[in-house]
């Protein structure tokens, strides 16, 4: 889609991270961000912050490689990367409605339950991105159906 040749989400990245560590070195890293048993915001932000060398590896090649990437997922805080020469943006979460009938029909995990704490904390973490974006200009599309508009838009915006 869009001419993207590879595209990587956080979650597969941290797991990635996680075969090279324990959960006695890196704690934060062996639970969901949304399910932490400490503070949510705290969470994805010990997990964003441990992920982020292996994020900048992943584009440092495929800018090498003159190659088109996209990381997508909460991870990918607008301040973390903010010094890269690379195109950021947010997609936030819908209104709260409809978020929450995408999560409950969502076949994406269709293996992982998600509580009412889970989606509380969901909510959270992207508020804190949305309010981390406005603060430092990053642009913030929300998801409310409009997926192929939100696709054309970026694709005039990096012609």
């Amino acid at each position: 889609m869009l001419g993207i040749a590879q595209r990587l989400g956080t979650g597969f990245i941290r797991e990635i991270i996680r075969s090279e560590t324990t959960p006695q070195r890196d704690p934060e890293l062996y639970t969901f961000t949304f399910r932490s048993q400490q503070q949510p915001l705290y969470t994805i932000k010990s997990q964003a912050a441990r992920i982020q060398t292996a994020v900048i590896q992943c584009i440092n090649r495929a800018v090498s490689e003159g190659t088109s990437l996209v990381i997508e997922g909460t991870h990918i805080l607008p301040e973390l990367y903010l010094d890269l020469d690379v195109s950021l943006l947010v997609l936030a979460a819908p209104p709260i409605e409809l978020h929450e009938a995408r999560l409950k029909n969502n076949t994406t995990h269709s293996s992982r339950p998600l509580f009412a704490e889970d989606f509380s904390h969901i909510r959270a973490i992207d508020k804190h991105i949305v309010s981390e974006a406005k603060k430092h200009r990053v642009p913030i599309y929300t998801y409310n159906d409009n997926l192929r508009q939100i696709a054309r838009d970026l694709v005039q915006r990096f012609e």
